[in-house]
């Protein structure tokens, strides 16, 4: 996810983590701007193109927009195919906890 996030910021992208949004504004189709909530603050954001990467949540924002994004999160399992502690193997996460 860093390199993504380094290259989107190379073209001029601004990303912003740890932030819910909140709303949007439609104008004639078009998303105008984006309320969000970062450590407990409101904040409006103009924008020009948007791009939903919420992971499992995506489908909760595209319905903001009236966009529907049908992502249906599925429970995944990881497997370790190298050397490894044991007790490493059980804490490794599970996703959707």
């Amino acid at each position: 996810m860093h390199s993504y996030a380094a290259g989107t910021r190379r073209y001029g992208a601004v990303l912003h983590t740890r932030t819910e949004v909140t709303g949007a504004d439609i104008t004639c189709g078009e998303v105008r701007s984006v309320t969000v909530q970062r450590a407990g603050t409101t904040h409006v954001i103009e924008i020009s193109c948007v791009l939903v990467a919420a992971g499992a949540w995506s489908e909760a924002v595209g319905q903001l927009v009236g966009v529907d994004l049908p992502v249906r999160p599925l429970h995944r399992e990881i497997v370790v195919t190298g050397p490894g502690r044991a007790s490493t193997r059980r804490s490794l996460p599970d996703f959707l906890s």
